[in-house]
């Protein structure tokens, strides 16, 4: 073989070597950008999983999701409560609606939560300022115009009281009352009662 014939091979062993090798490089580097994609993609869907559920988390749990609802369409409204309470109508005063703990029905009048949409058929703090303590306030509750009156007991029991003003697309009447009063002995369900009054809405 002549040495021309020689350089030739080696030449041409060479640059099959260079062709062979960059092609592997390129064919190497286009499936690591491919899974480093691929990677990338799954990182992003972790973290997007993660921000929901840290968003979960901060959520509040929601005290009224097992409740039961109330709902009366003679007199136009309906309310939420605890699954373990009770319903009186009628209890006591003309179109009276009680809202009592099951445990508690024999202790009504210290925990009782009255709706009085007609005619209270009691002093009234509101109208005969049964309740000289009482500080009464214009608020917007149920989306209405409305008085509340709030008041604490030199005895440790507390009080409130609403009486609907804006009685317009309602059936209730001027002497109207939705209340509720705790003794001291169950100032803890003060709360409860907040989040059963929260829920109220008039049927429009």
């Amino acid at each position: 073989m002549s040495q021309k014939n020689l350089l030739i091979i080696i030449v041409a062993i060479i640059l099959t070597a260079i062709i062979v090798g960059g092609a592997m490089y390129f064919w190497q580097s286009a499936s690591f950008a491919k899974e480093k994609q691929q990677l990338e993609q799954m990182i992003q869907s972790l973290q997007n999983q993660i921000t929901q559920l840290q968003n979960q988390l901060k959520k509040p749990a929601d005290p009224t999701a097992d409740w039961q609802t109330y709902r009366n369409e003679e007199l136009g409204f309906e309310i939420q409560y605890p699954s373990n309470w009770v319903i009186k109508e009628d209890a006591g005063y003309p179109f009276g609606v009680y809202l009592i703990p099951s445990d508690f029905l024999e202790n009504k009048r210290n925990i009782a939560f009255m709706i009085d949409p007609v005619n209270v058929g009691r002093e009234s703090v509101f109208d005969k300022k049964a309740n000289p303590a009482c500080q009464i306030t214009e608020v917007i509750f149920a989306n209405k115009t409305a008085k509340e009156c709030r008041s604490e007991g030199s005895d440790g029991s507390y009080s409130r009281f609403i009486k609907i003003t804006d009685l317009k697309t309602t059936n209730w009447e001027e002497y109207n009352e939705i209340s509720y009063y705790l003794d001291q002995e169950n100032i803890d369900l003060v709360e409860t009662y907040d989040q059963i009054l929260s829920t109220f809405k008039f049927i429009e």
